[in-house]
């Protein structure tokens, strides 16, 4: 089986204790931008080839070693030949946020690379007074235009397969860190911030598809996800008819069971790691994208995946 190298890959480069970390994600059908990560300490001659090859220069030579083949290919930074395309060949790796890679994935979104902001934060002052809450509601936060652009990526994130099924196939599909949802998720972060009076950091954007027959269990977030903000992207039937709605049902202690419902682009901020939260069976037939945002204090060491 033939493979080459992905050009359309995301990498930035990290320095931790254990020194620099080449850190590379790649657009491939199915791998949900999977992380692949190089060490300088461990192979130095690997992390200068690949470091070279984002940076401009040829890419390296293939693996040899059957499991860092199999790695590569499972991330996507690998791809097979029926996998390339003329999207490959116009591609370069992109040091950053990755917009401009999604933008050649959908052409259409070439507004979104330069829109400043994505998001319109203008929620209304009474908002303030719900500080110290367990949980905020948040209003709709991308216009019409901005809305479109948002709804079509990630249908096409979904519907064309970049995205990946967590459980099989009747579970929800998931792709995480994809370069629109990281976009708004740091966008996000100051009105989060000011919203629960914490001085906060962007951990992960996830974005997700529920099909009909899919739940979310009851459950609590890992360390990070210490604020989550769930928003609804798109919600919708097979069937000629608006769909009702899904809400998310929070269980913010002694107040008992709250069921909330998302409007279009706007949703619920929470604290993901204190309140249990859950969403009964998705009604057959029917479709649901959510973007969930992760954020952290800003002081929080730990990894931010």
């Amino acid at each position: 089986m033939g493979t080459r190298l992905n050009p359309l890959t995301i990498w930035r480069l990290d320095l931790r204790e254990e020194g620099r970390v080449l850190r590379l994600r790649s657009f491939a059908r199915g791998r949900s931008l999977l992380a692949v990560e190089f060490f300088e300490k461990d192979d130095r001659a690997c992390f200068d080839a690949m470091l070279g090859w984002m940076q401009g220069g040829a890419p390296p030579a293939h693996p040899a070693d059957p499991a860092t083949i199999a790695r590569w290919l499972a991330s996507g930074l690998l791809v097979t030949e029926a996998e390339w395309s003329p999207l490959h060949e116009q591609a370069t790796p992109e040091l950053g946020d990755g917009m401009k890679l999604a933008a050649r994935l959908m052409p259409s979104l070439a507004p979104l690379v330069e829109a400043e902001p994505i998001c319109d934060l203008s929620w209304p002052e009474s908002l303030a007074e719900l500080r110290h809450q367990a949980f905020v509601e948040v209003p709709p936060i991308l216009q019409s235009e901005n809305l479109n652009l948002v709804r079509d990526w990630y249908g096409l994130l979904h519907d064309d397969e970049w995205s990946r099924f967590e459980q099989g196939r009747e579970g929800r599909r998931g792709i995480h860190g994809d370069p629109v949802g990281v976009a708004i998720m740091r966008e996000l972060c100051p009105r989060i911030s000011e919203l629960f009076e914490q001085d906060l950091q962007p951990s992960y954007a996830f974005a997700v598809q529920y099909h009909g027959g899919n739940d979310l269990p009851p459950h609590t977030d890992r360390e990070q996800c210490e604020i989550t903000v769930s928003l609804l992207i798109e919600h919708f039937s097979d069937e000629p008819r608006e769909p009702a709605a899904w809400p998310i049902i929070l269980h913010p202690g002694t107040t008992g069971e709250l069921r909330i419902e998302q409007p279009v682009a706007g949703g619920v901020a929470f604290k993901g790691r204190e309140m249990e939260h859950a969403r009964l069976p998705l009604p057959a037939g029917e479709t649901a994208r959510y973007l969930f945002l992760h954020y952290v204090d800003a002081d929080f060491a730990g990894p931010l995946d």
